[in-house]
């Protein structure tokens, strides 16, 4: 992680933002699909609505709700 990759900071610098969005929304999506299968396996007893709310929680730093659940404040 200590070595610069100039070759990709180049190429980074010449995409577009929706291009740059594409890449960091699709290493979001990759990072939470690998922290559920991880919390699936380490935690067999939990439901997938547990899984995802853990995951999510590890991966962007909140408990966002469920898709399909509101949370407390009905959001």
């Amino acid at each position: 992680f200590e070595t610069i990759n100039w070759t990709w900071i180049q190429h980074l610098r010449q995409l577009s933002g929706v291009e740059k969005n594409q890449i960091a929304f699709a290493a979001a999506d990759l990072a939470l699909r690998q922290k559920r299968l991880l919390l699936a396996k380490e935690h067999p007893a939990w439901s997938g609505a547990q899984v995802e709310q853990e995951a999510r929680r590890q991966v962007f730093g909140v408990a966002l709700p469920v898709q399909g659940e509101a949370d407390v404040n009905g959001i």
